[in-house]
């Protein structure tokens, strides 16, 4: 995707009520699905961005990768799926290759997966782009030309790239999300286990490695308050695992890892970490990724059981050699005389030729009504004489039957027309009402997609026939809904939409910036301002239209930075425009609207203009679709959710003001902020997607266009930039202590902008027919943030912490929270109803707050009566309206409580052959592997007696200190247990080592070591000396913030 990329959309989705009613998996309508059939996937598309230079390397490297993928794919679904043709669109700026063949329908738009220039955030790491929840696909998958081409370094961050990719997949496909850490959205490297021991986080959980500072590379300290590593702590996983072989969505990049992780217990290997604090766990209600997968209509009921079969692509090579090819087909039956809608079809489409479309663009006209007739041939748009001449010919009359089918027909004949290839013709198809007369359209559809053709359709009023969207989605075209409203702007908006998705053989963008319906009184102005950044202002127009007859004209004035005057606008048909110079200004421009009638006067206020040559825009784009473009209200589906994606090229734009205006096929205007906070419809908080539900569907019946406004004026927006894979779905680069995961990325400020984008349309049907206007159908949303702040054995307090959700999903206060407390995760999801209050807990107490509105942050102070020995206590929070809706249980997580004595990591076995111990300035013992025979074991028996002994006439410590003290506690240690179990090494503090440390430290078993050589000889009271030619391995294992655990776990003499 290049500066010519769509990275604003909106999505209708559903949300189902609790965690079994997941929502249906809804296809997006801007991309054809990726279908499995018969065990392999066809469709796939990969589109490369016109900024990645000419290179066949890259193909070369891309065929390999995408290869690799499709085994990859194979081997980790267990023979279910693969990839079976891959087409790759190539720039058109590509010089042109016997292998190419003609691109049809195909554009970077709509396409799967995107090989373009980094992302300013996420640089060379691959992620999907993911707004939706568990199960639903996601946007597109975005690779950059190095991380193709540089195959060194591709497997040196992330791993084999097959095995990427197919992590990739899952989130793209299957709905997936990541299980590895992801710090900065508050997913860290370890949780607290309901065993009471901290864990990384991994899937399965026999994943071994080391747990470092990435500071300095030191042994992790212990945050006191929560008895968690501190922030700087991380897990670094070893390269080679003996035993786990997933998960392919935490872990891709170690050689071991190739399946996905599974509920099936009695498979280790493969077993899924239910408890680990993941992104996956979270969204998916912690199943495994195969149980999301199962439930996916490509495994579903057994669907594609394994096969044996070669796994190796077909891959087709594709470019666009034709400059954009656009025909007009108007319906011009008699419906159309209906409230004048054939006048303002002809002005709308003038409009569009004369001010719209892009230079050097072919453009022909089609009129049908029972019959159809070719009004011009392909017509190239070179210069204004030629944009008049195409407008003189859009018709006038309206009379007859309707055969849309005809209509379509003829559109075909003339991107024919001279022998001329049609595949990558464009028709957009413009009707009010169902087909009277034969031939169909849907007869049509053969012949569209044979010869590579896309449809884009407006239905023009509600009276126009809704199975054309099947038509338009099976041609991957758009279809967009008019109400023929007077306040209705979508027609022209839908004009505009359907070139400016296609910029073949083109450097300049069409961007959308403002478009509104307003009244103008009587004898009175109105001025509106609109802000033009310094990524657009070429070609700009100011256009304001109406549709009422009335005698006096409307005019309006310009005035912007740079000019000595106001540009007084050209009148025509029922419009005046305003053409800006070339290049106009960046900064607050004017308009002044006029309205010198005796009448008041609604109109559209419109400004379209170009991105600069060779610079990156804010660019719009919009979609809207669901199953079959119906919402069907019924007692299980939520509200639909609108997404809005608003960045600069692929960098998400943060703090912007986005809202939705929602169109009823009456004329009514329905408005909704969205937010990008990460609650209730969110998915991710700071990925510059803004989401919200659309709870007013339900006071209708019937068509609902959807138009999305994002603005600047408060200069709130940041770009964000210069991080790693910081939110959305991506790879994971390997860890280690040159790059310790994810960094924060950096805002930058950006200038005042307007943006304005159209999202398709769906249509609501059976909407329940409340008797009380008042009744609430609707429960609070989905707590998804909660979270453990603090958990402090010392204060006895758990502290948690959440964004609080409405009474209406997202919307208003809840009426009370209820906090359940469990033993584990699984109860949650077993039997709610068997996991306890917090006001039955006999061990817990808490004073639960009244809610507060929306969006507020939330505390929950939960006191511990009885602290005696290590706890954890797994939480779940829901809220429940005035009317008694519960909305569903909140994420789960763990607080666990451990005494400061007790050891917080887990514990590998000690192997105990002999033994000896060293005392200088604080106590040290060390154990070690026999290297010798018999006499060895004898030195077991008399080291452990001496030890003992030792211990218990000196206490903990064993050297000048009276006694070994936790840092900042004031608290002993005893260590007298430690003695009475082989397995259990013992602790001291700040040992003072003996010997020469090695630069290299290793891990054994998931732990640390430290190497000792030539360690100095000590004789005396209180030493016992160590042979000199010696090397021993030190197994470090941290208990607290200075109180450590060691045992030698090798000796070499």
């Amino acid at each position: 995707m290049t500066a010519r990329t769509a990275l604003f959309f909106v999505v209708i989705s559903t949300i189902g009520q609790t965690a079994s009613e997941k929502a249906p998996d809804i296809p997006l309508a801007r991309r054809s699905p990726v279908v499995l059939k018969n065990n392999g996937y066809d469709g796939l598309l990969i589109a490369i961005g016109d900024a990645v230079p000419q290179s066949d390397q890259l193909l070369k490297n891309l065929k390999t990768y995408w290869t690799e993928a499709s085994r990859a794919l194979y081997l980790a679904t267990q023979k279910r799926a693969y990839f079976r043709n891959i087409t790759i669109l190539v720039p058109s700026t590509w010089s042109a290759a016997g292998e190419f063949r003609e691109a049809t329908t195909q554009v970077l738009d709509k396409a799967h997966v995107i090989v373009d220039k980094p992302n300013s955030l996420y640089g060379d790491t691959p992620y999907v782009k993911q707004p939706r929840g568990c199960g639903q696909r996601g946007e597109y998958m975005h690779l950059t030309h190095d991380f193709i081409l540089n195959r060194q370094r591709t497997e040196q961050f992330y791993g084999n790239p097959g095995t990427t990719l197919v992590h990739e997949w899952g989130h793209l496909q299957w709905g997936l999300f990541d299980e590895h850490p992801m710090p900065d959205h508050g997913y860290g490297h370890f949780y607290a286990g309901t065993d009471s021991r901290v864990k990384p986080v991994t899937c399965t959980e026999n994943v071994k490695g080391a747990y470092k500072s990435r500071v300095d590379g030191s042994i992790c300290k212990v945050d006191l308050s929560t008895s968690m590593p501190e922030e700087e702590c991380i897990f670094i996983p070893e390269d080679v695992q003996s035993a786990p072989r997933a998960s392919v969505m935490a872990h891709h990049y170690l050689s071991s890892v190739s399946l996905f992780c599974d509920n099936d217990p009695h498979t280790e290997a493969t077993y899924h970490n239910i408890e680990a604090k993941n992104k996956h766990n979270d969204l998916c209600y912690h199943k495994s990724a195969w149980e999301v997968m199962r439930d996916h209509p490509d495994f579903k009921d057994g669907a594609n059981p394994p096969a044996t079969l070669d796994p190796t692509p077909a891959f087709h090579l594709v470019q666009h050699k034709e400059v954009l090819r656009v025909v007009v087909v108007m319906d011009i039956s008699g419906s159309m005389r209906e409230n004048n809608n054939h006048l303002k079809l002809q002005r709308a489409v003038q409009r569009f030729v004369l001010n719209t479309v892009p230079e050097n663009t072919l453009i022909g006209l089609v009129e049908f009504n029972e019959k159809a007739r070719n009004l011009t041939v392909l017509e190239k748009i070179d210069s204004q004489h030629a944009r008049i001449r195409l407008a003189d010919k859009v018709p006038l009359k309206a009379e007859n039957y309707t055969s849309i089918g005809n209509g379509i027909k003829k559109g075909i004949e003339l991107l024919e027309y001279m022998n001329r290839n049609p595949a990558g013709g464009i028709l957009v198809l413009i009707t009010d009402g169902n087909e009277t007369m034969c031939p169909c359209f849907n007869h049509t559809l053969p012949e569209l997609r044979q010869k590579g053709i896309t449809v884009n359709t407006v239905l023009y009023t509600k009276n126009a026939d809704h199975n054309l969207a099947g038509l338009t989605k099976h041609t991957n075209g758009d279809t967009f809904f008019y109400s023929g409203k007077t306040n209705s702007t979508a027609l022209d908006d839908a004009m505009t939409t359907f070139v400016s998705q296609r910029t073949f053989f083109s450097s300049s963008v069409l961007i959308l910036v403002q478009s509104e319906s307003l009244v103008v009184p009587a004898h009175r102005s109105v001025e509106r301002t609109v802000n033009l950044d310094s990524t657009i202002g070429n070609r700009t127009t100011f256009t304001v239209s109406w549709e009422t007859q009335t005698q006096a004209q409307i005019a309006i004035e310009v005035m912007g930075p740079g000019l000595d005057h106001s540009i007084v606008g050209e009148r025509r048909d029922h419009y005046v425009v305003v053409m800006a110079p070339n290049i106009s200004k960046p900064g607050e421009w004017t308009t002044k609207i006029l309205n010198p009638s005796n009448v008041d006067q609604t109109v559209v206020f419109r400004v379209e203009s170009h991105s600069l040559e060779g610079v990156e825009p804010i660019k719009v784009s919009a979609n809207i679709q669901t199953q079959s473009n119906t919402y069907l209200v019924n007692s299980t589906d939520g509200p639909p959710i609108l997404y809005a994606d608003v960045g600069l090229g692929y960098s998400p734009i943060v703090g912007a003001s986005v809202s939705a205006e929602i169109e009823t096929s009456s004329g009514m205007v329905l408005k909704v902020p969205l937010y990008d906070n990460g609650t209730g419809a969110d998915t991710t908080a700071g990925d510059g997607v803004y989401s919200a539900y659309f709870l007013d569907y339900v006071k209708a019946t019937g068509d609902y266009s959807v138009k999305v406004k994002v603005e600047n004026d408060l200069r709130r927006a940041r770009m964000m930039v210069n991080g790693t894979a910081a939110g959305g779905s991506s790879a994971m680069r390997k860890i280690s202590l040159s790059h310790p995961g994810t960094m924060k990325p950096e805002p930058v400020a950006l200038e005042k902008f307007n943006r304005v984008a159209l999202s398709g349309f769906f249509k609501v049907t059976g909407v329940p027919n409340l008797t009380n206007p008042s009744t609430d159908i609707f429960p609070p949303s989905r707590i998804r943030d909660l979270r453990v702040v603090e958990a402090s054995h010392a204060k006895s307090v758990i502290i948690l912490e959440f964004t609080a959700v409405g009474d209406d999903y997202q919307s208003g206060t809840a009426a009370r929270y209820e906090v359940r407390v469990g033993e584990n995760v699984q109860q949650f999801f077993e039997s709610l109803h068997s996991v306890q209050t917090i006001e039955s807990h006999s061990n817990l107490q808490c004073d639960l707050p009244l809610p507060s509105p929306a969006g507020t942050r939330e505390r929950l102070v939960v006191a511990v009566k009885s602290v005696d020995v290590d706890v954890s206590y797994s939480f779940g929070v829901r809220a429940m309206d005035e009317v008694g809706n519960w909305g569903e249980i909140s994420v789960i997580t763990t607080a666990s409580l451990k005494n400061s004595s007790h050891q917080l990591w887990p514990t590998p076995p000690v192997k105990t052959v002999h033994f000896y111990h060293h005392i200088f300035n604080h106590t040290a013992v060390y154990i070690s592997s026999a290297t010798v025979g018999g006499v060895f074991l004898i030195c077991i028996a008399i080291g452990a007696l001496l030890i003992c002994r030792y211990r218990r006439r000196n206490g903990s410590a064993g050297s000048d200190a009276d006694s070994i003290q936790r840092s900042g506690s004031g608290r002993s240690t005893d260590s007298a247990s430690s003695c009475n179990s082989k397995e259990s090494p013992l602790a001291f503090e700040n040992p003072g080592y003996v010997g020469e440390k090695s630069e290299q430290p290793g891990s054994f078993d998931g732990f640390l070591y430290e190497t000792l050589t030539e360690p100095e000889v000590k004789s005396g009271s209180g030493y016992q000396g160590m042979p000199g030619d010696q090397t021993v391995k030190i197994l470090k294992l941290q208990d607290s913030a200075d109180l450590r655990q060691v045992s030698v776990v090798d000796m070499k003499f």
